[in-house]
């Protein structure tokens, strides 16, 4: 009867949720089951970042959850409402919105049952998915509006329906869930839509770049064309010969990030432990400044971040040494040489841009994927893809290189990898709305290894040819 009872329950689910286009239906509801049914724990301590819950992440937990906090003596009685703030793995951090009487530790806790929640449908109601709201949650009150926001705060949670997905507000109306995806619009809809013109070639270079950027390194006024092969970095003129290079004395190079002021940092692979550069542009020459670092190595916007096995943090240099000041929060799976940090929706908080497992971009906001791509960016793991961030008049947008390339799966058992096969072009993602993309390029054969902006034009390197050895890297710019 259970089996059957579940299924039922499924079924109900899919038929009142045909409208959610795109969205994957079963994860919808399993996740939202999971995030409000019941679940207990302790309170077990208090310390600065506030009242702390035996319970975390791992268990279920999330950011903007209400916990109740019980004395059981003599009788079960409701003491004090609390809020989640930050979760960890095993553990949850907490404030306290009501309180009856002093808390003594420890005291038991539970997700709270009894809820106070607005329905607000942004094509028509369902009536299904209300009964099923309240056929799982018959300690809900659900009251059902016509438009977003509500008119008053008097609401614990507000769930947005929309054609995609839903969105879970808090009682302030800040966003604290997401199931499915955000609504898409159009950049017909995005004032001052991203326009590039003028894309041409400016030339070639016998060298299989594996990943390329773009900085005025001698400060006359144009980009150099700072590049990775499997030899080491290289430092080039656009329009002229040779500046600075550097070859590793141990390992091959993985990837690199530019930094502030000439900062470089290098990543290697093949050695026994990761032990990792942080170089320096200074005249015709690199200069190796701190060797034998144990992070993964990324600068985002002139700051330095790093990733091991215990974490991912901002990190600070000292002589010839670094270490971490600020551990930064991640989705579970993150990997930081994948991923950007960008403000789109101009909240005032940084999303994580990132490449999923299955190739596809994705937007997380408070460890949770709130957008995901309809397309996967590359078929590929040939070469990393390459995100490009832009900042004007008050708005971020994202560039990134797209590559289709129909002979993945046989490219591991081919001596030559013909790359000619791939097809690639520049896409945009920002917000307005919703998330947005476009394709701003035309499309290009070969792999984009590199972008690179400066002084309003567009640099990027497309890698063709037949790939490891007998390859071309193609420089292209466009206007804006």
């Amino acid at each position: 009867m259970k089996k059957v009872s579940l299924f039922l329950s499924v079924f109900l689910f899919f038929i009142c949720f045909s409208s959610l286009k795109g969205a994957s239906l079963k994860r919808i509801y399993q996740e939202l089951l999971k995030d409000f049914s019941p679940l207990s724990g302790f309170l077990i301590d208090h310390e600065d970042k506030g009242w702390v819950i035996d319970k975390g992440s791992a268990e279920g937990v999330k950011k903007g959850g209400l916990w109740g906090v019980y004395k059981t003596y003599p009788a079960p009685e409701l003491i004090g409402v609390l809020e989640i703030t930050q979760t960890e793995k095993h553990f949850s951090f907490a404030r306290l919105l009501t309180q009856k009487e002093k808390i003594k530790l420890p005291l038991a806790v539970k997700r709270l049952e009894t809820l106070k929640i607005a329905l607000i449908f942004s094509t028509n109601s369902n009536r299904s998915f209300i009964n099923l709201l309240k056929n799982h949650f018959p300690s809900w009150k659900v009251e059902i509006l016509s438009s977003f926001p509500p008119p008053e705060k008097k609401y614990d949670f507000v769930f947005f329906v929309t054609q995609n997905g839903i969105k879970v507000y808090d009682r302030n109306l800040s966003l604290v869930r997401t199931y499915g995806g955000f609504e898409w619009v159009s950049l017909a809809e995005v004032s001052n839509p991203l326009e590039i013109v003028n894309c041409k070639l400016l030339g070639r270079l016998s060298a299989t770049i594996l990943q390329a950027g773009f900085r005025d390194v001698d400060n006359d006024n144009f980009p150099e064309l700072v590049y990775l092969t499997k030899k080491g970095l290289f430092v080039v003129k656009i329009k002229g010969g040779l500046v600075a290079y550097y070859i590793p004395a141990e390992g091959k190079p993985e990837s690199f990030s530019l930094g502030p002021d000439g900062w470089i940092a290098l990543n290697l692979t093949g050695k026994k432990s990761m032990e990792n550069e942080i170089l320096k542009i200074s005249g015709n020459m690199i200069i190796p400044v701190i060797r034998k670092v144990n992070y993964r190595l990324k600068f985002c916007k002139n700051v330095l971040y790093g990733q091991s096995s215990k974490g991912i943090f901002i990190l600070q240099r000292a002589g010839d040494k670094v270490f971490p000041v600020k551990e930064i929060k991640m989705p579970p799976g993150f990997n930081l040489m994948k991923s950007i940090f960008a403000d789109l929706d101009r909240d005032g908080t940084n999303e994580i841009v990132s490449i999923s497992s299955e190739n596809k971009i994705v937007v997380c906001k408070d460890n949770q994927i709130v957008w995901e791509s309809p397309f996967k960016i590359s078929q590929s793991n040939l070469f990393s893809p390459q995100f490009l961030k832009i900042e004007e008049n008050k708005k971020t947008i994202l560039l990134a290189g797209k590559t289709d390339f129909p002979l993945d799966i046989i490219a591991n058992d081919l001596p030559h990898i013909p790359l000619n096969y791939a097809t690639s072009q520049i896409i945009a993602l920002g917000f307005k709305n919703g998330f947005f993309w476009k394709e701003i390029t035309p499309p290009k054969q070969g792999f984009i290894t590199g972008l690179g902006l400066f002084k309003g034009k567009l640099f990027y390197v497309i890698l063709k040819g037949s790939y490891p050895d007998r390859t071309i890297s193609e420089l292209y710019y466009c206007e804006f």
